[in-house]
């Protein structure tokens, strides 16, 4: 694991393109880089028909150039 690495890697946000500052990020500093409101919950979109992971704002994950992530409002199942 890099911990706290330099490089950028691009990902998306709600299908919009992001270079994160880091290649590990918490789920607090993803929503910080897309403007997403805090009390909205993130998911990684994972592949095929595995289940989306919901990303914490304190958990931190690392990441991976072509990662997908979406935002969904308090109250709207995932």
């Amino acid at each position: 694991m890099s911990g706290e690495g330099k490089t950028e890697v691009n990902i998306q946000i709600n299908k919009q393109h992001y270079k994160a500052p880091s290649d590990s990020m918490t789920g607090a500093e993803l929503k910080a880089l897309a403007s997403i409101p805090a009390g909205n919950k993130l998911f990684r979109e994972m592949p095929g028909k595995d289940p989306d992971q919901v990303v914490g704002d304190t958990e931190r994950i690392e990441l991976h150039n072509g990662d997908r992530f979406y935002d969904l409002p308090p109250g709207v199942v995932g």
